[in-house]
């Protein structure tokens, strides 16, 4: 049995345009049903190969980032680095970031997810197979693999999905279609995203859309590393929104800025190839304009302080008792 297949694709680079023209094609060869669904593309020529195309330029993304709340199960992203402590003799320390992940997509993938499961019910299918437009396998035969004696499983009437650090890995998930829009709602703008996490999950926390899934369809399949290497391959992704910049408090495009042990350091890291300077002001007190060499970072004392401000290329990061990064220093 083959699945239908949905690709879901922002398309705004020609790199990226290459990759999702290289799946498509893929798929194509391959003898799938083909769905896409777009909010960005550059240019594509293939419709008379396709099952169902549809365009929309609403790209629906989350944009109130400090409207949620950093509960104890939220999604956290973790990173250890080592830094040098200019404060402490030039010493080099252990950094470890943890960072509640805000994840502006997931209102788009929940609804193109959604109302692609729509139109295929309305062309009669039961399930379908959602994948990332740079999403490239090892092999295409899924009915040979992974979906073998899907037909007669239990497991078809809710779908199969990749492990992952956050339950599931979705660059791909197969879906029952019924199973999906009981669990999901259609979901447009940002207060029905959040009145659906307060149904769900009783507050406004920092999930990934792989939470959500793993969470409320609770009943999919999961296969084992081993079966996804064998079955599917391994780095299969060729572009990812996760880069670690992402998933940090990175603004100015590469200064990054977090607090530590408790709110009482400062670590502003430079990511740029030459070196920035970063007016920081300290309460009421007289800026200071500090130089930080590229790919290196510099640690400030916090103590005592009620609020910070970091400013660099005419943009203001404020610090204050609200933040919601934060770090350990060891």
């Amino acid at each position: 049995m083959k699945p239908l297949i949905f690709i879901d694709a922002y398309i705004n680079t020609p790199e990226k345009e290459e990759v999702f023209v290289k799946n498509v094609n893929n798929f194509i060869d391959a003898g799938y049903d083909l769905f896409i669904i777009s909010n960005k593309l550059v240019k594509f020529d293939k419709f008379d190969k396709v099952k169902y195309f549809e365009y929309d330029s609403r790209n629906r993304l989350l944009k109130d980032k400090y409207g949620y709340k950093s509960a104890s199960d939220s999604c956290f992203f973790i990173m250890k680095k080592q830094y040098i402590d200019y404060m402490n003799g030039n010493k080099e320390e252990d950094f470890n970031i943890l960072a509640p992940i805000f994840n502006p997509t997931n209102l788009s993938v929940l609804y193109n997810t959604r109302r692609m499961c729509e139109v295929a019910k309305e062309f009669g299918y039961t399930n379908i197979m959602r994948v990332d437009y740079d999403c490239i396998f090892d092999r295409y035969d899924f009915e040979n693999t992974f979906l073998k004696d899907a037909e007669t499983s239990d497991w078809n009437n809710y779908g199969v999905a990749a492990p992952g650090c956050f339950g599931i890995y979705i660059n791909w998930v197969y879906l029952n279609i019924d199973y999906f829009i009981k669990n999901i709602p259609l979901i447009k703008t940002e207060d029905q995203y959040k009145e659906f996490l307060l149904n769900n999950f009783g507050e406004l926390k920092y999930l990934t859309f792989e939470k959500i899934i793993y969470t409320l369809l609770n009943k999919i399949r999961i296969l084992t590393p081993e079966e996804n290497e064998l079955f599917i391959g391994v780095d299969t992704n060729l572009f990812t929104t996760d880069e670690q910049t992402n998933r940090l408090d990175v603004f100015s495009e590469k200064l990054l800025v977090v607090v530590a042990n408790d709110k009482s350091l400062l670590v502003l890291e430079n990511q740029y190839p030459n070196s920035i300077d970063v007016n920081i002001t300290i309460d009421n007190n007289s800026p200071i304009i500090q130089t930080i060499l590229p790919n290196c970072s510099m640690l400030y004392n916090c103590v005592g302080y009620k609020t910070i401000k970091v400013t660099h290329l005419n943009q203001i990061k404020l610090i204050d008792e609200n933040i919601i990064y934060n770090a350990t220093l060891k």
